[in-house]
């Protein structure tokens, strides 16, 4: 793709940095195919190629991009399905942080898009504000109908109490029988506040294996959400966390860094290029950085043959793999794997790597194109006749229990049920 800065912005090193991106670009169109976006559509706006080219006039201008522009780079999932098929090798991911970096600057959303936003990021990276509003949110759930859209769908979302898959059985601590080193594992923040039993299973089973767990006391956000939604205030997020982890992996004896927050992990991994031009941070994130996984990828198949207990061929799972698995981390066949090393039949839908329209907050901020999504993806899950569906990522599972009669759970959970752990439970379906 040909570009047109000017000498004084190619002087600046971050339009410099888009120009090299853009001109990669060769038009060729292959990422229309798996973009979710454009395929629930079917505007090219609303694809990569479009987005791109979107971009491209509206850095090269230097000026607010219009409130089209806006809405068609806000359609983006991020989902990245676009970069595995860009022959190009396209740096998407990079092209959009600046894009939003300059909307942030530059335009002037709505009165009402301002709260929206604002909302979500006042309390969903913060654990124990989300937990408030979840206990609130769950007073006024009844009464959801009467209340404006966003609200309306924000209260939706929120999970019922917990039921279990069939019968509910006590909580069975795990004993370490061995000496492996220290994992520091990260807990997220809204999966901590409604998802704590998958944190909760996470630990288990690597206490199994033999793993001391460190969760380090006000190991806040890790910066996804801010940074997925192009605002202000990621970073900041980021060094806290590195900061913490930093000094944990000083003390030695730090075998990984585990997520089981796949979205988290995305992020978490990318540290090192995020502040590679940072003199005071670089080193200590790309410390962190080399040392995450995400526990499906930390988590070996002999380990969790060692570790099954019970006799799991009867389970026929379904299992649907994140983006921010196939696409972000590049590890789809990971999480599948294990759960046939623990003995389960599993199966993988057709069109895997389309996402489910979760996409962080992209389920409440764009709920037509989510919900078609997950209408889709649904439809395709359904198709392999599951007893169980799983999945690595709680929006994903969120997403999924929405409109789902049988259960839909962490692929952790099901691999601390087959080491001897609780029952795996799922969310009641929200109404």
């Amino acid at each position: 793709m040909q570009t047109d800065f000017s000498a004084p912005q190619l002087a600046d090193p971050i339009l410099s940095d888009a120009n090299t991106i853009l001109r990669k670009c060769v038009r060729c169109g292959f990422c229309t195919a798996t973009c979710p976006s454009y395929q629930t559509t079917l505007n090219e706006l609303d694809s990569p190629r479009g987005r791109i080219y979107l971009i491209k006039q509206m850095l090269e201008s230097g000026k607010a991009p219009s409130p089209e522009v806006v809405d068609h780079l806000d359609k983006c999932l991020g989902c990245m399905a676009c970069k595995d098929r860009c022959p190009s090798g396209l740096d998407y991911e990079r092209l959009l942080a600046i894009a939003h970096d300059h909307i942030r600057k530059t335009y002037k959303r709505s009165p009402g898009e301002r709260l929206r936003r604002r909302t979500l990021l006042a309390i969903l990276p913060y654990p124990k504000r989300m937990a408030l509003a979840v206990f609130i949110g769950r007073l006024f759930k009844p009464v959801a109908p009467v209340f404006p859209h966003f609200l309306r769908r924000l209260l939706q979302t929120i999970p019922d109490k917990r039921q279990s898959v069939k019968e509910h059985q006590p909580l069975m601590q795990a004993e370490r029988t061995s000496d492996r080193g220290r994992v520091i594992l990260l807990t997220g923040c809204a999966q901590k506040a409604v998802g704590n039993h998958i944190n909760e299973a996470t630990e288990r089973f690597l206490t199994r294996l033999g793993y001391r767990i460190v969760k380090p006391e006000n190991a806040g956000c890790c910066g996804a959400l801010s940074h997925h939604m192009g605002e202000d205030g990621a970073k900041r997020h980021m060094k806290t966390l590195i900061d913490l982890y930093h000094a944990e992996i000083e003390k030695g004896d730090i075998a990984g860094i585990v997520l089981s927050t796949s979205g988290c992990g995305s992020t978490v991994k990318n540290y090192g290029q995020y502040f590679a031009d940072d003199p005071i941070y670089k080193d200590k994130a790309e410390a962190v950085s080399n040392l995450a996984k995400d526990v499906s990828e930390f988590v070996t198949e002999e380990d969790v043959r060692a570790a099954v207990k019970r006799d799991m061929r009867t389970l026929h799972i379904a299992y649907q793999s994140p983006c921010s698995l196939t696409h972000a981390q590049q590890i789809p066949h990971a999480a599948p794997n294990l759960l046939r090393a623990a003995g389960f039949s599993v199966s993988e839908p057709a069109e895997q790597g389309l996402c489910c329209g979760s996409a962080g907050s992209f389920s409440l901020l764009q709920p037509e194109i989510s919900d078609s999504l997950r209408d889709r993806k649904l439809k395709s899950l359904d198709a392999c006749s599951p007893d169980i569906i799983a999945s690595g990522n709680l929006g994903c599972i969120t997403q999924l229990t929405k409109k789902r009669g049988c259960p839909v759970v962490h692929t952790i959970e099901l691999l601390d049920w087959a080491a001897g752990g609780q029952r795996p439970c799922e969310e009641e379906r929200p109404s």
